[in-house]
């Protein structure tokens, strides 16, 4: 039965594949292929796709996987938004939303305005195909109780039993797992990643800062499976005070929010800058988008806040790539929305700062899975579970 699972996970990898095909990436006799490859044909994994125009015979019809064979139900959320999607078995999205998540409003209300999103996506698929609910979540979590630990940005969000709550009210199988893991999933499965033995992706976003990472093809999440807290590492350590109350981190040098902060505070102390314009002289109107477009505008004091964030990002990213060795990096779709501003200084401060043989050999990469790639994430990782238990 195990070549049975390897002979639909290879197909999964590099579909569409003929019988053929799979002989000579497994090494698996034809004649076992043949039993294998009918027997998943039943079971509705794979279909048989379309046939090789050079041939007729049966072993080079090509095979992928059934896209209906099942669905999976996915969510990432933030202090910002939620954004759902519904993917079929080959990780194409099927229906997607996005609703703000509320969060200064509380909790409970974060909690309800999940459990709406989720009803939301469910809403017309057979209970029977649904292969379960994947929730992407930030800040630190107990994947194997389910449980949200904390989260500095959102409030009184402490040991909230997520899993259980979804659970209850919908009666599927739910995970919870932590948002960096789950994007370098969507990458290894669906972008740029795919077939990246050794890779890391960086988060960047009003959510913080984070690292998933995967090693020797499987996804590497530590000890207690809260590994990639690259926010949390510490560049200054006479630095400002960050949220999770050290000095220095890299979340309280780079974040977006950190942006915010600065260039409130340097309109308060008189300094000249088109973002007073563009907020109408109102502090609350500041937003990270709103400095990027004054940078774009050339406004000075935008453009030395974003070239010391990418500063501090380039380091970071640099002691990744130093200490990993990693064979490629993502970064966050968020740099692709301000790539002309962003990305170009953070990848000349990461190679600054990375040892020169590690740095000939690390592509850099932008991430174009777009905004629901937290989502997909959990939605492909379900989906391999799924697979393994075939």
């Amino acid at each position: 039965m195990e070549n049975k699972k390897v002979v639909l996970n290879v197909i999964k990898e590099h579909q569409p594949l003929s019988r053929t095909q799979i002989r000579q990436l497994t090494g698996i006799r034809m004649a076992t292929i043949g039993k294998y490859v009918q027997e998943l044909i039943q079971e509705g994994w794979i279909v048989e796709e379309n046939r090789n125009p050079d041939s007729q015979r049966p072993r080079n019809t090509m095979l992928g996987i059934n896209p209906e064979k099942g669905f999976s139900v996915g969510l990432e959320f933030n202090p910002e938004w939620i954004i759902g999607v519904v993917t079929d078995m080959k990780g194409n999205i099927r229906k997607k939303i996005k609703r703000d998540t509320d969060s200064n409003k509380g909790k409970d209300v974060v909690i309800t305005n999940l459990l709406s999103a989720i009803k939301e996506l469910t809403l017309g698929l057979e209970q029977k195909k649904i292969l379960g609910i994947g929730v992407s979540a930030h800040g630190l979590i107990d994947t194997e109780k389910g449980i949200c630990v904390f989260y500095t940005q959102l409030k009184d969000w402490k040991n909230v039993p997520l899993r259980k709550i979804i659970n209850q009210k919908f009666r599927l199988p739910v995970i919870l797992e932590s948002t960096a893991p789950m994007r370098v999933f969507a990458e290894k499965s669906l972008g740029v990643g795919k077939g990246v033995s050794n890779l890391v992706f960086i988060e960047y976003g009003p959510a913080g800062i984070g690292a998933g990472m995967i090693f020797d093809g499987q996804l590497f999440k530590g000890t207690t499976e809260n590994a990639g807290e690259l926010g949390h590492t510490v560049l200054e350590p006479d630095g400002p005070i960050c949220n999770c109350g050290m000095r220095g981190c890299l979340e309280a040098l780079a974040s977006t929010q950190v942006l915010v902060t600065q260039a409130r505070r340097s309109l308060a102390e008189g300094t000249n800058s088109l973002i007073r314009e563009l907020s109408g002289e109102k502090p609350e109107n500041v937003t990270a988008e709103l400095i990027f477009a004054a940078a774009r505008r050339g406004d000075n004091l935008s453009l030395s806040l974003i070239d010391n964030a990418a500063r501090y990002l380039g380091m970071g990213i640099a002691n990744l790539i130093n200490l990993l060795n990693p064979e490629m990096v993502v970064l966050d779709p968020q740099f692709a929305k301000v790539q002309d501003l962003l990305f170009s200084p953070t990848k000349r401060a990461i190679t600054r700062h990375t040892l020169q043989r590690l740095m000939e050999n690390v592509k850099i990469e932008l991430s174009s899975l777009g905004e629901e790639i937290g989502a997909l994430g959990v939605c492909a990782y379900l989906i391999e579970k799924e697979i393994r238990l075939c």
